[in-house]
């Protein structure tokens, strides 16, 4: 049985394990007869990365995540992939979603306790924001497989 957490990322050149991945989407209605609003699809993407596993995400990569997110500009818009794993091995995809998108936020946090031993400390960790470019008829495209 695989982590329940186990999925993989790429963005641009960078692949890199996650220790959760979080895709949502929605849409606005018009208030008044619960239609939704043409093009008012909304995405919520976030990658949360362990910082302290150096072998999965090396100094480079998280500098090339970084300049990817330092002063966004359309050469900075790369192809990203999300992918959840059913196994360990990483040979049993449950699905993968594709897009063309940038990384809208880049936060690294420090691990923190529950209770304010360091006994139960957590890991350092990485959390980006992507977003989705939109198309010339101004619409998200993402693509589900597996």
């Amino acid at each position: 049985m695989a982590q329940p957490s186990i999925a993989s990322v790429s963005i641009g050149s960078s692949t890199f394990n996650a220790i959760g991945v979080h895709f949502g989407m929605g849409t606005v209605n018009d208030g008044m007869s619960g239609m939704p609003t043409m093009g008012s699809l909304n995405c919520a993407i976030a990658v949360i990365v362990n910082l302290n596993d150096q072998v999965n995400v090396p100094f480079a990569t998280l500098n090339t995540l970084f300049q990817l997110a330092y002063g966004v500009t359309h050469d900075k818009i790369q192809d990203v992939v999300l992918t959840f794993w059913a196994d360990d091995a990483k040979q049993d995809v449950i699905c993968t979603y594709t897009f063309r998108g940038w990384i809208s936020n880049y936060t690294t946090a420090t691990g923190s306790s529950k209770n304010g031993q360091d006994g139960d400390a957590t890991n350092h960790i990485l959390t980006l924001t992507l977003q989705p470019e939109l198309d010339a008829k101004q619409a998200v495209k993402i693509q589900l497989g597996n």
